[in-house]
């Protein structure tokens, strides 16, 4: 049990990703990200899942690009640290920061007691942040700049 007197919400679970990019650990994302007790499990997965389409969405020409020599991202050459490929570290983060941008945008939905709200569980600016924390690890995962400009 936590100080919030939430239980431990931590579950090992694996959420399955399209075979090509890899699988993420529920666990991980809950222990990394420090998502509030009040989130239930499934709530929590469904998030995981939109992340996982919208960060694939967005990675689909490196996909395709690496798709005819590989049948994986991890067997994609990457830079490491130690024993962890660049690319899982980014790609992992991009997935994570961005589902916690969407549950950080649905506190405001979970029952809760008005005396225990939180500006900073359910502030745009937090998710607005792990936005672009996501965003920030799609252009590292892409190694591209953090700014982007586009003609008008």
């Amino acid at each position: 049990m936590s100080f919030s007197g939430f239980n431990d919400q931590s579950v090992e679970q694996v959420i399955q990703n399209d075979g090509f990019w890899p699988d993420l650990q529920l666990d991980t994302f809950q222990s990394q990200y420090r998502l509030p007790a009040e989130y239930e499990q499934g709530m929590v997965i469904a998030h995981v899942q939109m992340a996982i389409v919208r960060v694939n969405t967005q990675l689909i020409r490196w996909k395709a690009l690496h798709q005819t020599q590989y049948s994986t991202m991890r067997e994609v050459p990457a830079d490491s640290l130690g024993a962890i490929k660049t690319t899982d570290i980014n790609y992992q983060r991009a997935v994570f920061c961005l589902a916690k941008s969407l549950l950080l945008q649905q506190f405001a939905t979970v029952d809760r007691r008005s005396a225990a709200a939180n500006p900073e569980k359910e502030g745009e600016e937090t998710a607005s942040q792990f936005q672009e924390y996501a965003d920030h690890a799609i252009a590292d995962f892409l190694g591209r700049g953090r700014i982007n400009v586009e003609a008008l």
